[in-house]
């Protein structure tokens, strides 16, 4: 989305509301699963790969399992449509299956 920053998140951190996702994401202790659809333009696809990148730079090695996947924009998901996608049921199938497997390890 042009000007997002100077649209969305330039006023709210004037405002003192700070999106600060990859500064808490360090603290999560559980198992986590980005997605995010290439197309999307409330949160930029950018966003979401920093997000994935500070995680697995920034979080402790024996920290739970991070995963991202990505959604090409060939297929309008956009922001709100990931539901659609027929592959999602194996993606969370196989998600929480190492999420599991590795609590029991």
């Amino acid at each position: 989305m042009p000007k997002f920053e100077w649209l969305f998140l330039d006023p709210l951190a004037s405002s003192g509301i700070d999106f600060r996702s990859d500064d808490h994401i360090v603290h999560i202790n559980i198992p986590v699963l980005i997605l995010h659809a290439e197309d999307d333009l409330v949160v930029p696809f950018r966003l979401g790969k920093k997000l994935y990148e500070s995680a697995l730079k920034r979080r402790p090695a024996d920290a739970p399992v991070v995963r991202f996947i990505s959604f090409s924009s060939q297929f309008g998901y956009a922001h709100k449509y990931i539901c659609r996608a027929p592959e999602l049921p194996s993606i969370l199938r196989t998600f929480f299956n190492e999420a599991i497997e590795a609590l029991t390890e």
